[in-house]
């Protein structure tokens, strides 16, 4: 079952019962305003409606005159009740575009949209479609602050399809999914988040809309990929079993993204999956037997699916929804950090091996430029992100990541780049900023992991050079 609507309604409530007729033929739970089925469970008029009301979580609001010709004075109660209690997104106000209704001053023209339709059976379809449309919202927060308070979303999730109710639509849900599992990868808990949503999963499969159970997926399938990673002399990879069973369901789902103008979840979807498709492909490619012309191939198809992650940041971050919420400055540009680092490794191997390089597309590529510049650029956009979410504007966890990920590439553009370039006053800052890290990690007895033990390398190769 999906959400569950209420139906407000003024005049007649004819119209009210063939909506939700229609709901439920699409598996909503609906409740028609009003004891019209004669319920002898209801004491009154008034205890029906607000019983009725207190089950819900969306409401459909029918601005009809009645014979009178003015609008019942209890759709404004009831309207009143639901805006308090589901929030001002999942109320959907509609009237017959040809029926002229005085509103309240209070309220704006677009407050109450006018639905088209020579008849009633087709307004009632009109309404539905209306309402379908409506429940491709973005989710209006920067999602980076909203990864920091990632029991709210476990909670959307846990009561979806429950008898609490839900918080928001199948679609909102969709992008609530892949910001939670972005969540479980900087707070280590990818065990904990992927078994959630595949308990999740199992319950409520049949009620899944196409972009929750895409969602779902590709965040169950990435998970799972990153449980099953190795480490060998500090460097992580995966196998070829692993590799391979992620990159055949992330291409199947790449093909099944539908694109439209009517939310962000494809852009979101399409820019984490073409990431997440790169960063496989570099941890594959540090898989200790392979063989190294596969090597040279998985540096290549790390470039080309990075760079086409690039160009669904840009998409994404063009959009109205990315911009009111800064997501620019928040996880879009976290992802675009990992894409880059990827990036610049990818082209460094590329550019060492590129005498064996068959690929047309790198034929004339500077690679020792290429992979400079996503350096630099990995650098600058770490950077910013340690210092725009310092000082307890995120979670520590968060925090900690951020700075524990600016040090691990401060560490390899201190190594990669000659003292020359970078310049001789910049180099020695660089470097005593970074044994500063090294040490506040000793002092404060931070659990060290595979990176950390990276930056340590790098930070003692230094020393030693």
């Amino acid at each position: 079952m999906k959400d569950k609507v209420f139906i407000i309604w003024s005049g007649s409530n004819d119209i009210a019962i063939k909506i939700s007729q229609l709901l439920r033929a699409k598996d909503y739970y609906c409740e028609v305003g009003g004891n019209y089925g004669n319920n002898s469970q209801y004491i009154s008029v008034n205890a029906t409606v607000i019983s009725q009301m207190k089950q819900c979580n969306q409401a459909i609001v029918l601005f009809k005159k009645k014979d009178d010709g003015t609008v019942s004075g209890n759709l404004y109660f009831e309207l009143g009740y639901v805006l308090s209690r589901y929030g001002a997104k999942k109320v959907h106000c509609v009237k017959h575009k040809d029926e002229k209704i005085e509103l309240p001053s209070d309220f704006d023209n677009s407050f109450v949209s006018a639905i088209d339709a020579a008849t009633d059976d087709e307004f009632a379809k009109n309404v539905v479609d209306y309402f379908f449309e409506r429940q491709k919202l973005s989710v209006d927060e920067n999602k980076m602050s909203l990864i920091g308070k990632r029991y709210k979303m476990r909670e959307f999730i846990e009561n979806h399809y429950s008898v609490n109710g839900s918080n928001c639509s199948d679609y909102e849900l969709a992008q609530y999914v892949l910001f939670y599992t972005s969540a479980g990868q900087i707070f280590g808990e990818e065990q904990k988040v992927e078994e959630e949503l595949s308990a999740f999963k199992k319950h409520n499969q049949q009620y899944f809309s196409i972009e929750l159970l895409q969602s779902v997926n590709d965040s169950i399938a990435f998970l799972e990929m990153l449980l099953r990673r190795k480490s060998h002399n500090n460097e992580v990879y995966i196998d070829a079993k692993t590799f391979n069973t992620f990159m055949i369901q992330a291409k199947d789902l790449d093909k099944k993204i539908v694109t439209d103008n009517k939310g962000p979840f494809d852009e979101w979807l399409r820019f984490i999956l073409e990431e997440q498709m790169a960063y496989a492909c570099l941890l594959y490619s540090g898989e200790p037997t392979l063989v190294e012309k596969m090597r040279l191939n998985m540096h290549i198809a790390s470039v080309k699916c990075g760079l086409r992650s690039l160009d669904s940041a840009a998409a994404l971050s063009s959009s109205v929804s990315s911009k009111n919420n800064n997501d620019n400055i928040g996880l879009i540009s976290l992802l675009k950090s990992y894409v880059y680092r990827n990036l610049f490794l990818s082209y460094r191997y590329i550019g060492a091996h590129k005498g064996e390089v068959n690929d047309a597309a790198f034929t004339d590529v500077d690679c020792e430029a290429e992979s400079s510049k996503w350096l630099e650029e990995c650098l600058k956009t770490r950077r910013e992100l340690v210092l725009n979410y310092g000082n307890g504007i995120v979670d520590s966890g968060i925090y900690e990541n951020f700075r524990m990920e600016y040090y691990l590439i401060l560490a390899e553009f201190l190594t990669y780049q000659s003292i020359e370039t970078i310049g001789e006053m910049d180099y020695y800052l660089l470097k005593s900023e970074l044994s500063s890290y090294i040490e506040d990690v000793k002092l404060n007895g931070q659990k060290t992991n595979v990176y950390i033990e990276k930056i340590a390398n790098y930070h003692s190769n230094l020393s030693e050079g």
